[in-house]
């Protein structure tokens, strides 16, 4: 007669269905999120009429369009490397993977619409 490998508790298949939603959706908004930031340059084609915005020198597009996307990869990457924590440490470093994505979103946009 064949052993049978046991089944992982049903504890341990929810965490893994949840970090796998969790880390889904971080990479889709994180994508969604870096895409937007690259379309926040375009805001600085209103430039000739509003010249003391910050997004009209190159150093304001240039945190527009990398700090959000370099934030999203940081909160992937720490998302990511906490999910091999048990409860609740990889809870936390979902949070902190979202928290610090959508920060950097937050980043560009007001270097987008600084000085207006």
């Amino acid at each position: 007669m064949e052993k049978q490998t046991p089944s992982p508790p049903p504890q341990d298949r929810k965490d893994g269905l949840l970090v796998g939603l969790g880390l889904t959706l971080l990479v889709a908004f994180s994508g969604c999120g870096s895409f937007v930031a690259l379309l926040a340059l375009w805001a600085g084609r209103t430039c000739s009429t509003s010249p003391g915005r910050y997004i009209c020198a190159h150093v304001g597009q240039m945190v527009a369009a990398t700090i959000p996307i370099w934030a999203s990869l940081a909160g992937i990457v720490i998302a990511a490397g906490t999910c091999a924590l048990r409860r609740p440490w990889w809870i936390v470093g979902m949070a902190v993977g979202y928290v610090i994505a959508l920060g950097g979103l937050g980043i560009g946009w007001l270097v987008t619409y600084a000085g207006q």
